[in-house]
């Protein structure tokens, strides 16, 4: 589910990006519509690359944290401040439309407001409020900075829904690999119960630490069990039955050795046990 919504989340930038890079058929249009909001202006040409620019950051931003995450520095918290910068950008560029039209509304009704004002009463004070130049730099930094904090805001709603999803996923994989594997030992496939204890075992520890605010890729099962060593999720003294685990575990994936009765049931008991504790 994880590897959809990314997926989504991909397909969700690269239409926006398809979209705004279609409009190129209208360049020469779109050059010819200026934008002024009196302390700057471009061309809505200009604007819509500055859009592309935007929307292909954020879409490196995406990739490179999620290809670094399955490698050995994914854990570095810088990667995190990577994520939520791409919210970040990704947010402040989808929004930038309705800004824009908000701005240009705004300095309407403002011009507007200072003209009747102009006409019916204190021509010689309210004259300076009739040419609004002086008023666009405040109003577009005033502007740009709730742009900004709102933006800031919806990004790190964004990231712990992302975040809090990562969990649940975790949890969910968790609950069904720890329920398959007690059918499969209980019906005597006793290889494929101990394939399943141990998904149990690496998602139990993954979600644990995910909860901790340490990011690890699921896929790094020694990243895993140093981390969960270090913040005692699990014991020294457990670290020669996880080897053995994890030993029979990968010859029974890629060889034809079998798990005996006896270590399915003791690795299944194990883990049982160290998710009861830790829930």
């Amino acid at each position: 589910m994880l590897s959809q919504t990314i997926k989504n989340k991909y397909e969700a930038i690269f239409g926006f990006v398809t979209l705004v890079i279609s409009l190129s058929a209208f360049k020469d249009e779109l050059e010819k519509v200026n934008v002024d909001l009196r302390f700057i202006n471009f061309t809505l040409a200009g604007y819509f690359l500055w859009v592309i620019y935007g929307f292909c950051l954020c879409l490196y931003l995406y990739i490179v944290e999620h290809m670094v995450r399955e490698t050995a520095i994914g854990n570095w918290r810088f990667f995190d401040w990577m994520t939520r910068a791409g919210f970040f950008i990704f947010i402040l560029t989808l929004s930038s439309p309705i800004l824009l039209v908000v701005m240009l509304v705004m300095l309407r009704v403002f011009a507007w407001i200072g003209s009747l004002a102009y006409q019916i009463s204190y021509p010689d004070f309210l004259s300076s409020i009739k040419d609004t130049s002086w008023f666009s730099p405040g109003f577009i930094s005033i502007t740009g900075l709730i742009a900004s904090l709102v933006s800031s805001k919806l990004s790190n709603l964004f990231y712990k829904a992302f975040k809090a999803n990562k969990k649940y996923e975790a949890e969910e994989e968790e609950i069904i690999a720890l329920d398959t594997a007690r059918k499969l030992l209980d019906d005597g496939y006793y290889s494929q119960s101990l394939l399943e204890t141990f998904k149990a075992l690496t998602f139990h520890l993954y979600k644990k630490l995910l909860e901790r605010e340490i990011n690890v890729s699921p896929n790094r099962f020694d990243d895993i069990l140093k981390l969960s060593l270090r913040e005692k999720l699990i014991h020294e003294d457990d670290r020669s039955l996880l080897a053995d685990l994890r030993g029979i575990r990968n010859a029974t994936a890629h060889t034809n050795i079998q798990a005996t009765k006896e270590f399915a049931h003791q690795a299944f008991n194990f883990v049982n046990n160290l998710i009861s504790l830790n829930n």
